[in-house]
């Protein structure tokens, strides 16, 4: 009797932990079901954020014109219309890709999300990549999820989200001169003041004074059949100094060089005056005025950035005056300040991860460079100064060098002389085209 009194006793008892362990087991079960119904909703909100994003992209690059006035739409996030059946012009186009993929702003009783952004200025990804499309447009796909058994706890609703990013890169082949600067002068000119170039000028500016030159003896000449192209206008002293005359109301070009991928940072190496550095990186900043300083071939970090000048001899270790064999400086602070009557050569490399790349100083560091070494100073490569002011000159009509600037504005002192553009494959999309960023 006793033993079946214990028996009664042990099968109650586990029936009492069975019931009690319920809530668990449906929280369990619950978070299992709940979680992957939320991975399901979220690679749908995925699909349709891409599909809607390319699809704005690609209408704005069909568009007739391509201005915030015109063709392209730019505007802050705002939603999607609740109805829409024929896009007429590219945020709406978006929204109906991503109707078309089962989302609309209020959709699905209010539980839905879509906002598109869109505009023509620089595309900030991270707090170290900024791209330089002509137009970009966000969407934002989103959805509230009612829980099935997580809201026995009291979790009613989950959310899911995705953001995609499409953007139009225009063409931009052919350049050897590029300002970013969306406003004001980008190119200024002042005194007795030259440059000629074997290849096109594109200043993104949309001022009036886009092409600022001081004085009658400034004059821009582009020649071989290459163009001098301003989505502003120019300020002139007078005609005829700017040749072959500016193409005003220029389209935006991209910046050329927006997906490159910035080398890795090392250990710190020390520079003390030695006559001949090795690649890597260094902290503290490179200064010479006076003596002779070789780069040996391949890519240096400058964390403090690079002062010559004086009568300093800088060049790099090179095989060939074709630049094999060249180095690639990327300066991720302090300032590139080439000054006073140095005599400079550098050349890119004509091969490898960054072929054609000599200067490159880091988006996030918006120092302002100097490159003023007039008929001593021999860069052949590209000087990709992106959020940077350049003041430039070099070259000599007898000894033009192979060169693309790249900056956010540009002021030309003395006399350059620039033979062509840099030969490298980072051109990033200078074809043109719509893209998926992310």
């Amino acid at each position: 009797m006793s033993e079946c009194h214990s028996m009664r006793k042990q099968r109650g008892q586990a029936l009492i932990f069975a019931t009690m362990s319920l809530p668990v087991t449906f929280a369990l079960t619950g978070f299992v079901v709940d979680i992957g119904w939320a991975h399901y909703r979220r690679l749908a909100c995925q699909s349709a954020a891409e599909s809607a994003a390319f699809a704005g992209a690609l209408a704005a690059q069909n568009a007739a014109s391509q201005s915030c006035a015109g063709g392209w739409t730019c505007q802050s996030s705002t939603a999607c219309p609740a109805t829409l059946n024929t896009p007429a012009d590219p945020v709406q186009a978006a929204c109906l890709y991503a109707k078309q993929n089962g989302f609309t702003n209020g959709g699905n009783s209010g539980n839905q999300s879509v906002k598109v952004t869109a505009n023509t200025t620089a595309l900030v990804l991270s707090a170290t990549q900024t791209l330089h499309p002509g137009y970009w447009i966000s969407v934002t796909v989103s959805e509230k999820l009612p829980l099935t058994f997580l809201s026995v706890l009291g979790q009613q609703y989950g959310n899911v989200s995705y953001q995609s990013i499409g953007g139009v890169w225009l063409p931009s082949a052919g350049g050897c001169i590029y300002t970013l600067g969306r406003n004001g002068t980008d190119v200024s000119m002042n005194g007795n003041t030259a440059i000629s170039t074997g290849c096109g000028l594109y200043v993104d500016s949309n001022s009036s004074s886009a092409i600022s030159i001081v004085g009658a003896n400034g004059q821009i000449t582009a020649s071989g059949g290459a163009s001098v192209n301003v989505v502003g206008n120019v300020s002139t002293h007078s005609p005829g100094q700017i040749s072959p005359s500016a193409n005003t109301g220029a389209t935006l070009a991209s910046d050329p060089f927006s997906g490159m991928t910035a080398p890795s940072t090392g250990a710190c190496l020390t520079y003390s005056g030695q006559a001949v550095l090795d690649p890597g990186t260094y902290c503290n900043q490179i200064s010479i005025n006076n003596g002779t300083l070789t780069f040996n071939p391949g890519t240096y970090i400058f964390q403090n950035g690079i002062d010559i000048g004086g009568n300093a001899t800088v060049n790099n270790n090179s095989t060939g005056g074709d630049g094999s064999g060249g180095v690639t400086f990327y300066v991720t602070g302090g300032n590139v300040n080439l000054h006073g009557t140095p005599s400079v050569t550098l050349n890119a490399p004509t091969s490898g991860t960054y072929k054609g790349i000599l200067f490159w100083q880091a988006s996030t560091d918006t120092n302002s460079a100097n490159l003023k070494g007039g008929s001593s100073m021999f860069v052949n490569g590209v000087l990709y100064f992106p959020t940077a002011a350049l003041t430039f000159n070099g070259g000599t009509a007898a000894n033009a060098t192979k060169t693309t600037i790249v900056s956010d504005t540009l002021s030309l002192v003395g006399n350059s002389y620039i033979k062509a553009a840099a030969s490298t494959p980072y051109t990033g999309t200078s074809s043109g085209g719509a893209f998926l960023v992310q």
